[in-house]
């Protein structure tokens, strides 16, 4: 061992863009509106996602191994909970 390793943390390709997750700071509250026009006019500043404007997902062409999200999750701690929630 040489501690020479390359890292993935340690490769900066190029034209790479760093994100931030921004949450909210009152709890069960609602977002009716946001202006994002001056962080959108700020240098460095490729995109703003928010609720009103979400990313589209896309399924990837060719791929029939199944489901691309859980849209359902059953946890039974038992054999018996688990033959009853059938």
């Amino acid at each position: 061992m040489t501690g020479k390793a390359t890292y993935s943390g340690d490769r900066h390709p190029d034209r790479l863009l760093y994100g931030y997750l921004l949450t909210s700071t009152v709890a069960n509250g609602s977002i009716r509106t946001m202006d994002i026009a001056e962080a959108g006019n700020s240098p460095g500043v490729v995109a703003i996602y928010t609720p009103f404007s979400p990313l589209k997902l896309y399924r990837p062409l060719g791929r029939a191994d199944g489901p691309t999200a859980v849209r359902h999750l059953l946890r039974c701690r038992t054999p018996e909970l688990r033959t009853k929630a059938k």
